[in-house]
């Protein structure tokens, strides 16, 4: 009977006892967004260190449009097998379910969370042709010159645009929205004073660069950010309780990917989030590492987009 088995054993095909060995090759990791920007630069960072845990190159690939549509649409079409996955910041799985009624992919439906990377606040920025160095100078300024003020964003429908537009509609204030095609174009807007205002990732306004002279009115985050304790909360500077956006940044898998490879993914993704060299890099860029369990992902997936739905609900505010 030995002898009989151990023939059997010796007949099944060597590629047969490594089916379950992953990753056999390069990774990929697709990213909506052009390249040079905070989800795209993190994403890398992270990425190089995830590869030398897994032994198997990530490639990172941009593949903008659509304020992310394209990318993560090209995601939820991939064959589920483990080497293709999405990097996501808040508009493809959060916020554009709700802005747009004719996706071509669906953020709930077709992509399950596999790690959250990092959290950033977002920041009120002013042009320093406006005049006004605090909270207070603008809400003043706004009210005596309703519609005389204007703020840029990445574009409609972008987190910029859409916390701008729930601070105005909370504050009471009038603006006149310039959108731009993105970020950088914004800033630049911004430090020219083609627009006296405008709400980005916090990294747009305090990495080395001109952009780090532009003042800074406040983050988005409840809570003063830890990496920049000096300044304030839009919250707190202009009386709004409960005033809370994040920015963030996600890696999500094409939904029925094998959940062994999943569950491995986030916990490489974990081990990487913990290098203090990587934490380091991170928090120069404003960043702050989040990492954990596939579960954690899910549920911070879930309440952000409940979050934004209602959002996106009271400013009215549809792409299509």
């Amino acid at each position: 009977m030995f002898r009989f088995l151990l023939a059997i054993f010796l007949c099944i095909p060597l590629g047969a006892t490594a089916q379950t060995a992953w990753p056999q090759h390069p990774v990929r990791f697709i990213v909506p967004f052009a390249a040079g920007g905070p989800v795209d630069i993190s994403t890398r960072l992270i990425a190089k260190a995830m590869s030398e845990i897994l032994n198997q190159s990530i490639v990172v690939e941009n593949r903008p449009g659509a304020g992310g549509n394209v990318g993560a649409a090209v995601v939820s079409k991939a064959e589920p097998d483990g080497y293709t996955f999405l990097i996501s910041g808040v508009a493809p799985l959060a916020t554009n379910a709700h802005l747009y009624s004719n996706l071509t992919y669906r953020p709930r439906e077709d992509f399950q969370a596999v790690s959250t990377f990092v959290r950033y606040p977002q920041a009120m920025a002013v042009s320093p042709k406006l005049g006004v160095r605090n909270m207070k100078q603008l809400r003043d300024l706004a009210l005596a010159s309703p519609n005389r003020i204007n703020f840029g964003s990445a574009g409609v429908g972008t987190s910029g645009h859409l916390i701008m537009s729930s601070f105005l509609h909370r504050s009471g204030l009038d603006m006149v929205h310039v959108p731009y095609k993105g970020g950088s174009s914004t800033t630049l807007a911004l430090m020219r004073g083609d627009v006296d205002v405008a709400i980005d990732g916090l990294p747009s306004f305090t990495s080395q660069g001109p952009a780090s002279q532009l003042p800074v009115l406040g983050v988005s985050t409840a809570e003063r950010w830890p990496l920049t304790p000096d300044l304030p909360t839009i919250a707190e500077a202009a009386s709004l309780p409960g005033f809370d956006f994040s920015s963030w940044v996600m890696l999500a898998a094409p939904r029925n990917t094998p959940d062994s490879i999943v569950s491995r993914l986030a916990e490489v993704a974990d081990e990487a989030l913990k290098s203090a060299a990587l934490q380091s890099r991170l928090k120069d860029m404003g960043m702050l590492t989040v990492g954990g369990s596939r579960e954690k992902a899910e549920h911070f997936l879930a309440s952000e987009s409940e979050k934004w739905k209602s959002i996106i609900e009271a400013a009215e505010v549809k792409l299509d």
